[in-house]
Protein backbone atom coordinates (compact mmCIF):
# COMPACT_ATOMS: atom_id res chain seq x y z
CA UNK A 1 0.00 0.00 0.00
CA UNK A 2 1.47 3.41 -0.80
CA UNK A 3 1.40 6.14 2.41
CA UNK A 4 -0.22 9.36 1.66
CA UNK A 5 1.50 11.14 4.62
CA UNK A 6 4.34 13.93 5.44
CA UNK A 7 7.70 13.65 4.23
CA UNK A 8 9.15 13.86 7.72
CA UNK A 9 7.32 10.65 8.87
CA UNK A 10 8.71 8.32 5.66
CA UNK A 11 11.92 10.10 4.29
CA UNK A 12 13.92 7.24 5.87
CA UNK A 13 12.26 4.79 3.48
CA UNK A 14 11.39 6.09 0.57
CA UNK A 15 13.30 8.92 -1.94
CA UNK A 16 11.18 11.82 -2.97
CA UNK A 17 11.61 13.31 -6.71
CA UNK A 18 10.35 16.71 -6.57
CA UNK A 19 8.85 18.55 -9.75
CA UNK A 20 10.89 20.90 -12.12
CA UNK A 21 10.61 24.28 -11.94
CA UNK A 22 10.17 25.56 -15.28
CA UNK A 23 7.20 26.18 -16.85
CA UNK A 24 8.76 24.32 -20.35
CA UNK A 25 7.28 21.18 -21.88
CA UNK A 26 9.10 17.66 -21.71
CA UNK A 27 9.79 16.78 -25.57
CA UNK A 28 10.86 13.24 -25.73
CA UNK A 29 13.40 13.64 -28.18
CA UNK A 30 16.43 12.20 -26.02
CA UNK A 31 18.21 15.39 -26.02
CA UNK A 32 17.53 16.12 -22.52
CA UNK A 33 17.59 19.81 -22.44
CA UNK A 34 14.27 20.03 -20.28
CA UNK A 35 15.28 18.02 -17.11
CA UNK A 36 18.15 20.61 -16.37
CA UNK A 37 15.94 21.73 -13.34
CA UNK A 38 14.68 18.29 -12.55
CA UNK A 39 16.62 17.12 -9.60
CA UNK A 40 18.17 13.39 -9.29
CA UNK A 41 15.54 11.33 -7.38
CA UNK A 42 17.31 8.44 -6.71
CA UNK A 43 20.81 6.86 -7.66
CA UNK A 44 22.45 3.66 -7.45
CA UNK A 45 26.02 1.94 -7.20
CA UNK A 46 27.76 1.26 -10.46
CA UNK A 47 28.28 -2.75 -11.39
CA UNK A 48 25.57 -4.24 -9.18
CA UNK A 49 23.64 -4.91 -12.46
CA UNK A 50 22.83 -9.08 -13.06
CA UNK A 51 22.53 -7.79 -16.88
CA UNK A 52 23.32 -5.19 -19.60
CA UNK A 53 21.02 -2.66 -17.79
CA UNK A 54 23.37 -0.66 -14.72
CA UNK A 55 20.99 2.33 -13.44
CA UNK A 56 23.28 4.52 -11.75
CA UNK A 57 20.66 7.74 -11.59
CA UNK A 58 17.02 8.33 -11.97
CA UNK A 59 15.07 12.03 -12.90
CA UNK A 60 11.52 12.03 -12.54
CA UNK A 61 8.30 14.27 -13.04
CA UNK A 62 4.86 14.90 -14.07
CA UNK A 63 2.73 17.20 -15.71
CA UNK A 64 -1.05 16.16 -14.98
CA UNK A 65 -1.14 12.42 -15.12
CA UNK A 66 1.72 11.84 -17.63
CA UNK A 67 4.82 10.63 -15.68
CA UNK A 68 8.04 11.18 -17.20
CA UNK A 69 11.44 9.40 -16.38
CA UNK A 70 15.04 9.75 -17.06
CA UNK A 71 17.46 6.75 -16.11
CA UNK A 72 21.33 6.14 -17.76
CA UNK A 73 21.50 2.49 -18.44
CA UNK A 74 25.47 2.10 -18.14
CA UNK A 75 25.86 0.24 -21.33
CA UNK A 76 25.63 1.91 -24.67
CA UNK A 77 22.11 -0.67 -25.85
CA UNK A 78 18.76 -0.24 -27.25
CA UNK A 79 15.36 -0.34 -24.95
CA UNK A 80 13.22 -2.19 -26.80
CA UNK A 81 15.97 -4.64 -28.45
CA UNK A 82 18.93 -6.56 -28.45
CA UNK A 83 20.90 -9.84 -27.41
CA UNK A 84 19.02 -12.34 -24.67
CA UNK A 85 22.28 -12.25 -22.97
CA UNK A 86 21.91 -8.47 -22.12
CA UNK A 87 19.25 -9.29 -19.93
CA UNK A 88 15.99 -6.63 -19.61
CA UNK A 89 14.86 -4.05 -17.59
CA UNK A 90 11.39 -3.87 -15.75
CA UNK A 91 9.47 0.12 -14.70
CA UNK A 92 7.35 -1.62 -11.91
CA UNK A 93 5.09 1.31 -10.62
CA UNK A 94 2.80 0.74 -7.75
CA UNK A 95 -0.54 2.41 -7.89
CA UNK A 96 -2.39 3.99 -5.71
CA UNK A 97 -4.90 0.88 -5.61
CA UNK A 98 -2.55 -1.22 -4.84
CA UNK A 99 -2.33 -2.83 -8.43
CA UNK A 100 1.42 -2.78 -10.23
CA UNK A 101 1.56 -1.41 -13.80
CA UNK A 102 4.67 -3.39 -14.85
CA UNK A 103 6.89 -2.41 -18.22
CA UNK A 104 9.15 -4.98 -19.11
CA UNK A 105 11.37 -3.10 -21.88
CA UNK A 106 12.53 -5.92 -23.83
CA UNK A 107 9.45 -8.01 -23.80
CA UNK A 108 8.00 -5.12 -24.91
CA UNK A 109 4.72 -5.15 -23.02
CA UNK A 110 2.65 -3.73 -19.66
CA UNK A 111 1.59 -5.99 -17.43
CA UNK A 112 -1.17 -5.50 -14.15
CA UNK A 113 -0.35 -7.18 -11.58
CA UNK A 114 2.10 -9.72 -13.69
CA UNK A 115 -0.84 -10.21 -16.38
CA UNK A 116 -0.73 -9.03 -20.10
CA UNK A 117 -4.81 -9.79 -20.26
CA UNK A 118 -6.11 -7.06 -19.54
CA UNK A 119 -3.22 -4.22 -19.14
CA UNK A 120 -2.80 -1.42 -21.21
CA UNK A 121 -0.83 -0.74 -24.09
CA UNK A 122 1.52 1.82 -25.43
CA UNK A 123 -1.20 3.81 -27.34
CA UNK A 124 -3.63 3.81 -23.98
CA UNK A 125 -0.62 5.19 -21.96
CA UNK A 126 0.61 7.74 -24.70
CA UNK A 127 4.18 6.12 -24.51
CA UNK A 128 7.13 7.75 -25.81
CA UNK A 129 10.84 7.35 -25.53
CA UNK A 130 13.44 8.21 -26.75
CA UNK A 131 16.55 7.86 -28.82
CA UNK A 132 15.12 5.25 -30.72
CA UNK A 133 18.30 4.25 -31.08
CA UNK A 134 21.11 3.11 -28.95
CA UNK A 135 22.20 5.10 -25.89
CA UNK A 136 23.51 4.98 -22.27
CA UNK A 137 20.93 7.68 -21.75
CA UNK A 138 17.32 7.84 -22.07
CA UNK A 139 13.81 9.32 -21.15
CA UNK A 140 10.34 7.86 -21.70
CA UNK A 141 6.85 8.85 -20.61
CA UNK A 142 3.20 7.27 -20.17
CA UNK A 143 0.17 8.72 -19.30
CA UNK A 144 -1.24 6.63 -15.96
CA UNK A 145 -4.78 8.53 -15.95
CA UNK A 146 -5.36 4.46 -17.78
CA UNK A 147 -5.02 3.09 -15.16
CA UNK A 148 -6.92 5.33 -12.91
CA UNK A 149 -4.24 7.54 -11.17
CA UNK A 150 -5.48 11.36 -11.00
CA UNK A 151 -3.98 14.68 -9.76
CA UNK A 152 -3.14 14.29 -6.01
CA UNK A 153 -2.20 10.52 -6.24
CA UNK A 154 0.92 9.01 -5.27
CA UNK A 155 2.92 6.41 -6.65
CA UNK A 156 6.00 4.24 -5.99
CA UNK A 157 8.62 3.49 -8.99
CA UNK A 158 11.43 0.93 -9.21
CA UNK A 159 12.81 -1.42 -11.83
CA UNK A 160 13.31 -4.75 -11.56
CA UNK A 161 14.93 -7.61 -13.83
CA UNK A 162 18.80 -6.47 -14.67
CA UNK A 163 18.84 -3.93 -11.99
CA UNK A 164 16.60 -2.06 -9.53
CA UNK A 165 17.26 0.54 -6.73
CA UNK A 166 17.58 -0.16 -3.11
CA UNK A 167 14.59 2.40 -2.34
CA UNK A 168 11.51 3.34 -4.37
CA UNK A 169 10.73 6.70 -5.27
CA UNK A 170 7.66 8.26 -4.07
CA UNK A 171 6.55 10.59 -6.65
CA UNK A 172 3.22 12.71 -6.65
CA UNK A 173 1.29 14.12 -9.14
CA UNK A 174 0.72 17.67 -8.68
CA UNK A 175 1.52 19.81 -11.66
CA UNK A 176 -1.00 21.22 -14.35
CA UNK A 177 -1.36 19.63 -17.30
CA UNK A 178 1.80 20.70 -20.37
CA UNK A 179 -1.15 21.34 -22.77
CA UNK A 180 0.06 20.82 -26.23
CA UNK A 181 2.64 23.14 -28.87
CA UNK A 182 1.81 25.93 -30.72
CA UNK A 183 2.16 24.73 -34.63
CA UNK A 184 1.62 26.83 -37.67
CA UNK A 185 0.45 25.80 -41.29
CA UNK A 186 1.01 28.51 -43.58
CA UNK A 187 4.46 29.07 -44.95
CA UNK A 188 6.35 31.65 -42.85
CA UNK A 189 7.98 34.94 -44.58
CA UNK A 190 11.10 34.02 -46.58
CA UNK A 191 10.34 30.81 -47.58
CA UNK A 192 11.47 29.30 -50.61
CA UNK A 193 10.20 25.62 -50.85
CA UNK A 194 8.09 22.86 -48.72
CA UNK A 195 9.74 19.65 -48.75
CA UNK A 196 7.50 16.26 -47.64
CA UNK A 197 8.05 13.38 -46.46
CA UNK A 198 5.89 10.45 -46.14
CA UNK A 199 6.38 6.22 -45.69
CA UNK A 200 3.13 5.13 -47.67
CA UNK A 201 3.39 2.07 -46.05
CA UNK A 202 3.35 -1.13 -48.78
CA UNK A 203 2.23 1.32 -51.80
CA UNK A 204 -0.38 3.21 -49.91
CA UNK A 205 -1.02 5.77 -52.57
CA UNK A 206 -2.10 3.03 -55.24
CA UNK A 207 -4.61 1.74 -52.51
CA UNK A 208 -8.14 2.46 -53.58
CA UNK A 209 -9.42 2.21 -49.83
CA UNK A 210 -6.45 4.31 -48.77
CA UNK A 211 -5.95 6.85 -51.86
CA UNK A 212 -8.21 9.30 -50.49
CA UNK A 213 -6.86 9.86 -46.98
CA UNK A 214 -3.46 10.01 -48.48
CA UNK A 215 -4.86 12.30 -51.00
CA UNK A 216 -6.13 14.74 -47.65
CA UNK A 217 -2.65 14.77 -46.32
CA UNK A 218 -0.96 15.04 -49.45
CA UNK A 219 -3.45 18.09 -50.72
CA UNK A 220 -2.85 19.55 -46.80
CA UNK A 221 0.91 19.97 -46.72
CA UNK A 222 0.78 21.97 -49.92
CA UNK A 223 4.34 21.38 -50.49
CA UNK A 224 6.44 21.79 -53.48
CA UNK A 225 8.63 18.51 -53.09
CA UNK A 226 7.20 15.16 -51.85
CA UNK A 227 10.02 12.73 -50.49
CA UNK A 228 7.77 9.02 -50.68
CA UNK A 229 8.75 5.47 -49.23
CA UNK A 230 7.86 2.40 -49.74
CA UNK A 231 6.30 2.30 -52.92
CA UNK A 232 7.08 -0.93 -54.19
CA UNK A 233 4.78 -1.93 -56.11
CA UNK A 234 4.44 0.88 -58.14
CA UNK A 235 5.97 2.73 -61.34
CA UNK A 236 7.67 6.39 -62.08
CA UNK A 237 5.18 6.15 -64.99
CA UNK A 238 2.27 6.56 -62.78
CA UNK A 239 3.16 9.35 -60.99
CA UNK A 240 2.46 12.52 -62.60
CA UNK A 241 -0.90 11.25 -63.60
CA UNK A 242 -1.52 10.41 -60.00
CA UNK A 243 -0.62 13.48 -58.89
CA UNK A 244 -2.21 15.75 -61.57
CA UNK A 245 -5.40 13.55 -59.84
CA UNK A 246 -4.64 14.74 -56.70
CA UNK A 247 -3.29 18.07 -57.13
CA UNK A 248 -1.57 18.73 -54.34
CA UNK A 249 -1.30 22.49 -54.80
CA UNK A 250 -4.92 23.29 -56.24
CA UNK A 251 -3.31 24.92 -59.26
CA UNK A 252 -3.29 21.85 -62.10
CA UNK A 253 0.47 21.93 -62.37
CA UNK A 254 2.53 19.25 -63.95
CA UNK A 255 4.86 17.05 -61.69
CA UNK A 256 8.46 15.76 -62.10
CA UNK A 257 9.28 12.24 -60.67
CA UNK A 258 12.44 10.61 -60.06
CA UNK A 259 11.89 7.20 -58.59
CA UNK A 260 14.47 3.81 -57.44
CA UNK A 261 12.79 0.97 -55.91
CA UNK A 262 10.39 1.92 -53.33
CA UNK A 263 11.27 5.81 -53.14
CA UNK A 264 9.98 8.45 -54.92
CA UNK A 265 10.93 12.40 -55.64
CA UNK A 266 7.90 13.69 -57.34
CA UNK A 267 8.62 17.57 -57.33
CA UNK A 268 6.34 20.86 -59.10
CA UNK A 269 10.03 21.62 -60.56
CA UNK A 270 12.39 20.16 -62.13
CA UNK A 271 14.47 17.05 -61.35
CA UNK A 272 17.35 16.23 -62.86
CA UNK A 273 18.49 12.05 -61.54
CA UNK A 274 21.26 11.70 -59.74
CA UNK A 275 23.07 8.05 -60.37
CA UNK A 276 23.87 6.14 -56.96
CA UNK A 277 25.68 2.82 -55.73
CA UNK A 278 22.35 1.63 -53.79
CA UNK A 279 18.66 0.84 -54.40
CA UNK A 280 18.20 1.80 -50.41
CA UNK A 281 17.71 5.22 -52.03
CA UNK A 282 16.69 8.06 -54.62
CA UNK A 283 18.61 11.37 -55.60
CA UNK A 284 18.12 14.08 -57.84
CA UNK A 285 18.54 18.19 -58.18
CA UNK A 286 15.12 19.48 -58.29
CA UNK A 287 15.76 23.01 -60.14
CA UNK A 288 13.79 25.96 -59.11
CA UNK A 289 15.22 28.19 -61.74
CA UNK A 290 16.28 31.80 -60.35
CA UNK A 291 15.24 30.87 -56.63
CA UNK A 292 17.75 28.14 -56.76
CA UNK A 293 18.39 24.44 -56.54
CA UNK A 294 18.42 21.64 -53.88
CA UNK A 295 20.05 18.07 -54.14
CA UNK A 296 17.58 15.32 -52.89
CA UNK A 297 18.72 12.73 -51.26
CA UNK A 298 15.46 10.49 -50.16
CA UNK A 299 15.84 7.38 -48.20
CA UNK A 300 14.68 3.78 -46.97
CA UNK A 301 17.39 2.28 -44.67
CA UNK A 302 17.25 -0.99 -43.42
CA UNK A 303 15.10 -1.68 -40.98
CA UNK A 304 15.15 -3.79 -37.51
CA UNK A 305 17.61 -5.06 -35.25
CA UNK A 306 20.21 -3.71 -32.82
CA UNK A 307 23.32 -2.38 -32.11
CA UNK A 308 25.76 -4.04 -34.05
CA UNK A 309 23.35 -6.56 -35.67
CA UNK A 310 23.71 -7.02 -38.78
CA UNK A 311 20.68 -4.88 -39.68
CA UNK A 312 22.83 -1.90 -38.24
CA UNK A 313 26.25 -2.99 -40.08
CA UNK A 314 23.68 -2.74 -43.24
CA UNK A 315 22.11 0.71 -42.69
CA UNK A 316 25.59 2.19 -41.86
CA UNK A 317 27.22 0.52 -45.34
CA UNK A 318 24.15 2.37 -46.73
CA UNK A 319 24.80 5.58 -45.06
CA UNK A 320 28.09 5.74 -46.41
CA UNK A 321 27.52 5.10 -50.32
CA UNK A 322 24.77 7.47 -49.51
CA UNK A 323 27.49 10.57 -48.79
CA UNK A 324 29.86 9.23 -51.14
CA UNK A 325 27.38 9.46 -53.98
CA UNK A 326 26.67 13.12 -52.88
CA UNK A 327 30.55 13.58 -52.63
CA UNK A 328 30.61 12.16 -56.10
CA UNK A 329 28.33 15.06 -57.14
CA UNK A 330 30.13 17.80 -54.79
CA UNK A 331 33.64 16.86 -56.66
CA UNK A 332 32.27 17.01 -60.01
CA UNK A 333 32.47 13.25 -60.86
CA UNK A 334 28.73 13.19 -61.28
CA UNK A 335 27.78 15.64 -64.21
CA UNK A 336 25.13 17.95 -63.55
CA UNK A 337 22.63 20.62 -65.79
CA UNK A 338 25.51 23.56 -64.63
CA UNK A 339 28.76 24.02 -62.57
CA UNK A 340 26.90 25.63 -59.85
CA UNK A 341 24.76 22.57 -59.06
CA UNK A 342 27.39 20.54 -57.91
CA UNK A 343 27.72 23.09 -54.39
CA UNK A 344 23.86 23.47 -54.26
CA UNK A 345 22.36 22.58 -50.77
CA UNK A 346 21.56 19.03 -50.11
CA UNK A 347 18.51 17.73 -47.86
CA UNK A 348 19.04 13.62 -46.83
CA UNK A 349 15.50 13.17 -45.89
CA UNK A 350 13.09 9.83 -45.14
CA UNK A 351 12.44 6.40 -43.26
CA UNK A 352 16.71 6.03 -41.62
CA UNK A 353 14.97 3.08 -39.59
CA UNK A 354 17.53 4.05 -36.65
CA UNK A 355 17.03 1.20 -34.10
CA UNK A 356 20.61 0.17 -33.92
CA UNK A 357 23.31 2.65 -33.32
CA UNK A 358 23.15 6.51 -34.06
CA UNK A 359 26.35 5.81 -36.53
CA UNK A 360 24.32 6.82 -39.56
CA UNK A 361 23.36 10.09 -38.10
CA UNK A 362 26.88 10.67 -36.64
CA UNK A 363 28.01 10.28 -40.13
CA UNK A 364 25.91 12.57 -41.94
CA UNK A 365 26.69 15.29 -39.02
CA UNK A 366 30.10 14.64 -39.35
CA UNK A 367 29.94 16.26 -42.71
CA UNK A 368 28.43 19.44 -41.50
CA UNK A 369 24.62 18.96 -41.75
CA UNK A 370 22.16 19.38 -39.08
CA UNK A 371 18.81 17.35 -38.15
CA UNK A 372 15.93 18.68 -35.58
CA UNK A 373 13.50 17.01 -34.22
CA UNK A 374 10.36 17.85 -35.45
CA UNK A 375 7.35 18.12 -33.20
CA UNK A 376 3.53 16.32 -33.81
CA UNK A 377 0.45 18.80 -33.93
CA UNK A 378 -1.88 18.71 -30.57
CA UNK A 379 1.58 16.38 -28.86
CA UNK A 380 4.98 17.27 -27.61
CA UNK A 381 5.86 14.35 -29.40
CA UNK A 382 8.69 13.80 -32.46
CA UNK A 383 8.11 9.90 -32.78
CA UNK A 384 7.34 9.11 -36.64
CA UNK A 385 6.43 5.85 -36.73
CA UNK A 386 3.74 3.76 -34.51
CA UNK A 387 2.31 0.06 -35.10
CA UNK A 388 -1.38 -0.10 -36.14
CA UNK A 389 -1.89 -2.98 -32.95
CA UNK A 390 -0.66 -2.37 -29.28
CA UNK A 391 -0.51 -6.05 -28.63
CA UNK A 392 2.45 -7.10 -26.23
CA UNK A 393 5.71 -7.77 -28.63
CA UNK A 394 4.74 -5.03 -31.01
CA UNK A 395 7.64 -1.87 -30.53
CA UNK A 396 6.58 0.95 -29.34
CA UNK A 397 6.81 4.18 -31.02
CA UNK A 398 9.86 5.79 -32.53
CA UNK A 399 11.55 8.15 -34.45
CA UNK A 400 12.34 6.43 -37.46
CA UNK A 401 12.33 9.38 -40.20
CA UNK A 402 14.59 12.34 -40.23
CA UNK A 403 15.80 15.26 -42.51
CA UNK A 404 19.12 16.49 -42.69
CA UNK A 405 20.20 19.75 -44.57
CA UNK A 406 23.19 21.86 -45.45
CA UNK A 407 22.38 24.30 -42.79
CA UNK A 408 25.69 26.67 -43.96
CA UNK A 409 22.89 26.59 -47.45
CA UNK A 410 19.24 26.76 -46.05
CA UNK A 411 17.14 27.92 -43.02
CA UNK A 412 15.33 25.34 -41.34
CA UNK A 413 11.82 27.95 -41.24
CA UNK A 414 9.06 25.50 -39.63
CA UNK A 415 8.25 22.52 -39.38
CA UNK A 416 5.83 19.62 -38.25
CA UNK A 417 4.66 16.38 -38.05
CA UNK A 418 1.35 15.78 -39.27
CA UNK A 419 -0.89 13.90 -36.38
CA UNK A 420 -4.72 14.37 -38.26
CA UNK A 421 -6.20 12.96 -35.10
CA UNK A 422 -4.04 15.27 -32.57
CA UNK A 423 -5.57 18.77 -34.58
CA UNK A 424 -8.57 21.06 -33.55
CA UNK A 425 -11.92 20.14 -35.49
CA UNK A 426 -11.37 23.72 -36.72
CA UNK A 427 -7.68 22.99 -37.44
CA UNK A 428 -8.87 19.53 -39.87
CA UNK A 429 -11.43 21.78 -41.46
CA UNK A 430 -9.12 24.21 -42.45
CA UNK A 431 -6.34 21.62 -43.99
CA UNK A 432 -9.40 19.38 -45.04
CA UNK A 433 -8.65 16.52 -43.19
CA UNK A 434 -10.39 13.90 -41.23
CA UNK A 435 -9.53 13.07 -37.82
CA UNK A 436 -8.61 9.59 -38.76
CA UNK A 437 -6.60 10.52 -41.55
CA UNK A 438 -2.79 10.11 -40.37
CA UNK A 439 -3.81 6.31 -39.35
CA UNK A 440 -3.74 5.44 -43.35
CA UNK A 441 -0.05 5.31 -42.70
CA UNK A 442 2.09 4.02 -39.50
CA UNK A 443 4.45 6.83 -40.14
CA UNK A 444 4.03 10.70 -39.40
CA UNK A 445 3.91 12.42 -42.25
CA UNK A 446 6.97 15.39 -42.15
CA UNK A 447 6.51 18.84 -43.45
CA UNK A 448 9.63 21.19 -43.35
CA UNK A 449 9.65 24.98 -45.05
CA UNK A 450 13.30 26.04 -46.12
CA UNK A 451 14.64 29.36 -47.17
CA UNK A 452 17.79 29.63 -48.85
CA UNK A 453 20.51 31.57 -46.72
CA UNK A 454 21.08 30.56 -43.18
CA UNK A 455 18.97 32.64 -40.68
CA UNK A 456 17.06 30.06 -38.58
CA UNK A 457 14.21 30.80 -36.33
Amino acid sequence: MILRTTLAFISGLFLFADLARSDAPYIMDGRFGDWAGVPIAATDPAGDASGAFDLTRVQVASRGTMLFLRFDTGTVLNLQSGPREEGTLRLDIELPDERTLTLDLRRRAFMLDGETDGAPGWRDLRFESAPTYASNDFELRLDLAAVGVGLGDTVSINFSGSDSLDVPILHTFEAEEQGTPEIRFDRPAGTDFRIVSINTEHTGLFNAERFESFARLLRSADADIYAIQEEYQSSEEQFPGLFRRIDPRGDGAEWYVHKNNDNVIVSRYPVHPIPVRDTRYVAGLVDMGDRGSVIIFNLHLKCCGSINSPEDERRIAEMGRVLADLDDVRRGIVAMPREEHRIAPAIIIGDYNLVGSRIPKDMILNTGMATHPIVHTGDYSVSTWRAHHQRPGSFPPGRLDLVAYSSDLLARLNSYALNSGGLTVSQRNALGLKEGDSDVTDHRMLVIDFGFGTSER
